[in-house]
């Protein structure tokens, strides 16, 4: 009887601290993975654009990590985050870091960064790039409707545009990309 109120004490112990509040800001657009869409071989970006006005109460905190889904795991991967830009086209890409090997297929992925970024004034973009070598669905999304910032796209040719004007409005998503951001 003793050892099972110890063990249901230590249980709940571990439920509270690991369970508690979380002190972490998520950036996100995403409402959970739905699945992804089908793409041909190529490389490309798929990222979220938050805008300075969607942190303004986080200014001065650190992007910490990002999370991703995949679906497919791809020939090779990198987390990316740029700063600045338009709400069209990103602006300096201030962090870059392969992921390759550390990413598993269907499953949530996530990337500890490995230097500070300091959320300021300017725009925050959060990708995933990727390559495969044959038709597949790799970069989670969830089921939609889009966020104008939610479905950032750079394709195979290297021009930025959204996921739904790639597919000629047929997808309709948000990716599964998360920044988590800390005091």
């Amino acid at each position: 009887m003793r050892n099972t109120l110890l063990l249901s004490l230590a249980f709940i112990a571990l439920l509270f601290s690991s369970c508690g509040p979380d002190d972490a800001f998520v950036l996100s657009y995403d409402s959970g993975n739905s699945d992804s869409p089908l793409l041909q071989a190529g490389t490309y970006l798929g990222a979220a654009r938050f805008p300075a006005s969607s942190f303004t109460d986080h200014v001065g905190e650190t992007l910490e990590s990002v999370e991703y889904y995949l679906r497919d795991v791809p020939t090779s991967a990198e987390v990316v985050v740029f700063s600045g830009g338009t709400s069209s086209v990103p602006g300096d890409e201030i962090y870059t870091a392969s992921v390759t090997l550390s990413s598993n297929g269907n499953s949530w992925n996530q990337h500890t960064l490995g230097e500070e970024i300091t959320l300021g004034t300017e725009d925050i973009w959060i990708g995933l790039r990727f390559t495969q070598d044959e038709e597949a669905q790799v970069l989670g999304c969830d089921i939609g409707p889009a966020n104008e910032n939610g479905d950032k796209f750079q394709n195979f040719s290297g021009d930025w545009e959204t996921l739904r004007s790639f597919s000629s409005g047929t997808v309709d998503i948000n990716w599964n990309i998360q920044g988590f951001v800390v005091k």
